[in-house]
């Protein structure tokens, strides 16, 4: 696993985490996962 993925995987759980303690809308939640793909697609392309 490389730093990126870790990384992501981080971002990712800390957009759970809010959407545990603040209701976050479904859209925010996918748009919010979207965003963390194209950040991992990059990086997947970049290594």
């Amino acid at each position: 696993m490389s730093n990126h993925s870790i990384e992501i995987e981080l971002m990712r759980q800390d957009i759970y985490k809010l959407a545990e303690t603040k209701p976050l809308t479904s859209l925010e939640i996918i748009h919010k996962s979207q965003e963390l793909d194209k950040l991992l697609n990059t990086y997947k392309k970049a290594e």
